[in-house]
Formats: C-alpha cells, sequence, structure tokens
C-alpha cells in the first residue's frame, strides 16, 4: 500500500505539473494529459482510499472492492489502458516532461497489474486490509475536517462489514 502511495503520489505530482503547462502543450501532450485524467479516475475509483490520501474526493464515500470479479475487471481495463497508452500515444513526440509523465503512468500499470495478479495481497496479507481500513478513514478524519468529509467517513464505516466478509473470502492463508 504504502509503495503504491509513493508511485501515485510521485506521478500525481508530475502530472500536476504537467497541468500548469497545458496551455503550452503539444497534440501529442493534451492526448495524454486527457490520458492520464481517464486513467486516474479509473484509478481512483479502484483505490478510492488511495485517491482520498491524494486529495481526489469524488470516491470519498466508496471502500475498496476486492472481490474477484472486481479485480479481474480492473485488470482488463489496466490491459485497455496499457494498449490505448503505447498504441495511441506517440512517445517520442511528447515534451521532455511529458515523457516523463507517460513512463511514470506506464511503469504504475505494470506495477499495478504484477501486484494483483503475482504478489495477490488481497489472498495473502491480511494486513493489507487492515492499512485500507486505517488510512480510508485517517486520510478523512486529519486536517480540515468537514460535513462532506464526515458524511463520506460514514459512508466508509457502513461499508466495513462487507469488506471483511470479503477479506475472509479473499484471504488463502
Amino acid at each position: 500500500m504504502r509503495k503504491t502511495l509513493i508511485l501515485v503520489l510521485l506521478a500525481a505530482g508530475v502530472l500536476l505539473g504537467t497541468g500548469v503547462m497545458q496551455s503550452q502543450q503539444n497534440g501529442e501532450d493534451a492526448k495524454l494529459a486527457k490520458f492520464v485524467d481517464t486513467f486516474l479516475d479509473a484509478y481512483w475509483k479502484f483505490y478510492p482510499t488511495t485517491g482520498t490520501m491524494n486529495g481526489f474526493s469524488k470516491y470519498n464515500d466508496k471502500l475498496e472492492d476486492l472481490a474477484e470479479s472486481n479485480i479481474e475487471k480492473y485488470l482488463a481495463g489496466l490491459d485497455k489502458f496499457n494498449a490505448e497508452l503505447v498504441n495511441k500515444i506517440s512517445r517520442d513526440k511528447l515534451s521532455p516532461e511529458a515523457q516523463i509523465d507517460f513512463d511514470l503512468i506506464r511503469n504504475l500499470i505494470d506495477y499495478d497489474q504484477f501486484r494483483l495478479e503475482k504478489i495477490a495481497p488481497q489472498q495473502l496479507n491480511p494486513l493489507y486490509y487492515n492499512e485500507i481500513l486505517y488510512y480510508s478513514l485517517a486520510a478523512l478524519l486529519k486536517g480540515d475536517i468537514n460535513d462532506a468529509k464526515l458524511k463520506a467517513a460514514g459512508e466508509r464505516l457502513k461499508a466495513i462489514p462487507a469488506f471483511v466478509k470479503q477479506a475472509k473470502e479473499n484471504l488463502k492463508t
């Protein structure tokens, strides 16, 4: 979870930096920026806790759904994102800054596929679920707390029984 967070923070930091220069982008950079927005929305939909930790509040009221069918659907989506990134965006035509973003996103996609398929923390590591529960609430309840954050925290609390049930079904050890 922490390694993923570090990768996402790095990617988000670099990507936010390129967003400032969006008016100076060439066509290929604009295609990459649009791709990144779409990818990060899907990424944070699957990992709403990570999204919350990175300041993306659209899915603050959700908790990770780690059902096998959802993971398979997400992995299929990663395959599509990877193919789109490689086949529809020419890395050579990107600005140097956008090339870095391209590489970061591609590495994040590859890392996430490898982690979910080969390392499979959702099947082998019960602490993975503890970290998600902790960070899902801590990210909402630190700093400035407002009504929206409290409501989202309440929704996440309501989702905990189903999350624990899913954890018990997923864990193989």
